[in-house]
């Protein structure tokens, strides 16, 4: 087993391949991509107590403990860049932090608090949690489940069969134009509005239900039904070998079509 204990700059470059990968931070930033070559950690700034690292038997983990709650937030933190192989299960928890992950191909759990997620082309089981902090997701080809309360979410260009999406008072906003014919995407809010871009010729079924909130969509075959305390908006649009549901309470929905050229 390897330890180091950090309080300032520093880069390490393990001699073991980690495997699995554990971090779990206050605030700061930290920057998640995959790589040829050795394992790599550059420790831009440690603000409060050290950084605690640990590899053994290809589990990395990497903590900053936050020793009191007199502390603020803004004195304990740290700015991290990893480098580790595609292969490689990850974990992270923060309450600040900002988190980037980037091109990893194995199972991936995010959980923050106020910290902003953004997620790269990322091929594995992913699922991302934050109260308040934004999610972005780009090229995503692996299964997706995203979940906040007052954070936005913003999907682009998913290219997988499954995708789960929830949040209380944040808009979502997906485009999923190139995902899999046989695709299941779900999207629920409460107050937060959807915006959902559907290929041109789309393959799916598509029900959409609120309480209050107004449903809208570029599809003619979408038939709205409007009654008391309850709007649908559904149909199947071309073979339908896909599914698109939506449920909020309050917020809007968009069904948009692919823009024309």
């Amino acid at each position: 087993m390897s330890e180091w204990k950090i309080e300032a700059a520093q880069t390490i470059q393990f001699d073991e391949i980690p495997s699995d990968l554990r971090v779990n931070l206050v605030g700061g930033e930290i920057e998640l991509k995959a790589g040829e070559g050795p394992a790599t950690l550059e420790v831009r700034y440690v603000t409060g107590p050290e950084l605690q690292v640990r590899l053994d038997h290809g589990r990395l983990e990497i903590v900053q403990e936050h020793p009191h709650p007199s502390w603020g937030l803004n004195k304990v933190s740290a700015s991290l860049a990893l480098q580790v192989p595609t292969d490689c299960k990850v974990d992270l928890e923060a309450v600040s932090a900002s988190v980037l992950a980037e091109g990893l191909a194995a199972d991936v759990k995010l959980e923050t608090v106020s910290g902003e997620i953004a997620l790269e082309s990322l091929s594995g089981k992913t699922r991302a949690t934050t109260v308040s902090g934004e999610l972005n997701v780009r090229g995503q080809s692996g299964e997706l489940r995203g979940e906040t309360v007052s954070g936005d979410v913003t999907l682009d260009a998913y290219l997988a069969n499954s995708v789960r999406l929830e949040s209380v008072s944040g808009d979502v906003t997906a485009d999923l134009q190139q995902a899999g014919s046989s695709a299941a995407a779900e999207v629920q809010t409460v107050s937060g509005a959807v915006y959902l871009r559907l290929a041109s010729e789309p393959s799916q079924q598509v029900r959409v239900e609120s309480v209050s909130g107004r449903l809208t969509s570029s599809f003619p075959e979408l038939k709205a039904k409007n009654g008391p305390g309850s709007r649908t908006l559904k149909g199947a649009l071309g073979d339908g070998q896909g599914e698109v549901r939506v449920s909020t309470v309050s917020g809007a929905v968009a069904v948009l079509a692919e823009a024309s050229a």
